[in-house]
């Protein structure tokens, strides 16, 4: 009997046990992880949708509800629009897409791949110059989702992209012959996303690496656009595969908007220094120097429209516009020897992991048959994903006439990262043939053929000795500039002469040059 009683208590605490490893389990399960999924298609059924918002009326067009219609049949899809433009901070596009449940994990990947076989605009098919058509990587549906648009535009390859939800969209174009392209891709792995496009007969060419911030689900697929209501544009694609795998778990998803709300730098006017050739602080609200306290009234003379006036008089640089890498040049052809500096602040609108960059320039001079000639100095940036660390550089790279040899280094150095987001000063001396290059009043030192020097000289036949500066940036790079002073420097050997007539530095004007001009009574420059 006491046996009888002892089993029946080991049946009892065996059930108890059951169910609470039951209990356990089922109050378990919501905590688990998403399965992992993978997608492997080849010229799946697509969903087609409108993307449509009011980005028209920034542009002065009159808003207009765009439609879309498609046709798929034996493996190739035909689309049609008149959605206005993918661009600005929202969208109107019409796109083809596959929902694709991963996420943006190291380890979770996605390709996206097709070929464009025919790109042409209704009723005129040479006019589309701002249309374009292509791949597509999508946050959500919404006008203002994360989007990479890898695709081909009138004259070029070009990527577009919105790197978190709300954020404004860079361009990025390729001096590829679109003409000759056959195929698009885009490779994500985590959080990157690499676009290669394949030329006729050759393989992959991987373009463009950009950085798009989002959890997931992403919607993969076509996407095109026009931006003339009246010219709609059609794209008939072929061969689309589409393989990944990874996990999309929804309560990581990211906030709502990832785009950083910028504070404008508090910068005072610099004062007008002695010798000043342009003292620019954009204070009296004008694309000019300050009114009546320089030389010349000089004005952006060749303004690209990528300079926007804030509240305070400070200047924004950015480059959402369609022609991308524009430069905005200032000054006189006359300048010689002269110092020019900038204060500068790169904003949290600038991600450095999308390997962006900017230059100031100096002694520009427009050549009409050949192009831009000048010293330049280009700033650049590397991302090392590995250990999420940020190095910044700086290039002096001087421009040709010959369209064979655009450009040429003079000397490159590693300085301290502007992606402090706080303000910062450059200054570049140019006298005779030398540059020297000054990073928050610290004179740089390079290191030329192994050997370290402060003055970078400049032996080239034809030296870039007199003109204005100029301003560019690339791609998504977001960035504050104010108090662009250029003072005059004195040469105390040959005066300018030697700039006019492009050498003979560091030494007298001869004798037989001054006694001709004084003779003639003509100015020796």
């Amino acid at each position: 009997m006491g046996k009888l009683i002892k089993n029946k208590k080991a049946v009892f605490i065996s059930v108890i046990v059951c169910i609470c490893v039951l209990i356990g389990c089922v109050f378990t399960v919501p905590s688990l992880k998403a399965k992992a999924v993978e997608y492997d298609e080849v010229n799946p059924e697509m969903t087609y949708a409108v993307i449509d918002s009011d980005v028209e009326v920034v542009y002065n067009v009159q808003q207009y509800t765009p439609y879309g219609k498609y046709t798929e049949k034996n493996g190739q899809y035909t689309l049609e629009t008149d959605a206005y433009v993918e661009w600005d901070t929202r969208d109107d596009v019409y796109i083809g897409y596959r929902q694709y449940n991963i996420g943006s994990a190291k380890t979770d990947t996605l390709t996206v791949e097709a070929d464009l076989t025919s790109f042409t605009a209704v009723g005129n098919g040479s006019k589309y110059f701002t249309a374009s058509a292509g791949i597509t990587i999508r946050g959500g549906l919404e006008a203002n989702s994360p989007a990479i648009l890898l695709h081909i535009r009138q004259g070029a390859i070009g990527v577009l992209c919105r790197r978190s939800k709300g954020a404004g969209t860079s361009y990025t174009a390729s001096g590829a012959t679109p003409t000759s392209v056959t195929g698009l891709k885009i490779e994500k792995t985590g959080n990157k996303y690499v676009c290669f496009y394949r030329l006729e007969g050759l393989g992959w060419i991987s373009f463009k690496t950009v950085v798009m911030d989002w959890n997931g689900p992403f919607l993969g697929g076509f996407a095109l656009h026009c931006s003339d209501q009246a010219n709609p544009v059609t794209a008939t694609f072929s061969g689309y595969k589409a393989k990944g795998s990874g996990e999309y778990i929804p309560d990581e998803d990211i906030e709502e908007s990832t785009s950083s709300e910028v504070a404008l730098p508090d910068w005072e006017d610099a004062p007008i220094p002695e010798n000043c050739l342009m003292c620019e602080t954009f204070t009296d609200t004008k694309l000019s120097e300050r009114d009546g306290k320089t030389p010349d009234k000089t004005i952006w003379n060749d303004f690209k429209g990528t300079i926007d006036l804030e509240e305070n008089g400070n200047r924004r640089k950015h480059n959402m516009m369609i022609s991308g890498g524009a430069t905005d040049y200032v000054g006189s052809n006359k300048w010689t020897d002269y110092s020019a500096s900038m204060d500068f602040a790169v904003t949290p609108d600038t991600d450095p992991r999308d390997d962006d960059s900017f230059t100031f320039i100096v002694r520009h001079q427009a050549i009409e048959t050949v192009g831009h000639m000048g010293y330049y100095l280009a700033f650049t940036s590397t991302y090392n994903a590995s250990d999420d660390s940020v190095k910044c550089y700086v290039d002096v790279r001087r421009k040709y006439r010959s369209a064979s040899k655009t450009s040429d280094i003079l000397g490159k150095m590693e300085i301290p990262s502007y992606f402090d987001y706080k303000t910062h000063n450059i200054r570049v001396d140019v006298i005779d043939n030398t540059v020297k290059v000054y990073y928050d009043d610290e004179l740089l030192t390079f290191t030329v053929n192994k050997v370290e020097t402060q003055t970078l000289t400049d032996k080239s036949v034809i030296v870039p000795s007199r003109g204005g500066i100029g301003i560019s940036s690339s791609d998504s790079m977001d960035i504050y500039f104010d108090n662009i002073i250029v003072t005059k420097l004195t040469d105390t050997v040959g005066g300018d002469y030697d700039n006019y007539i492009g050498g003979n530095w560091d030494q007298d004007i001869p004798e037989y040059a001054e006694e001709f001009s004084s003779q003639h009574k003509l100015s020796l420059y």
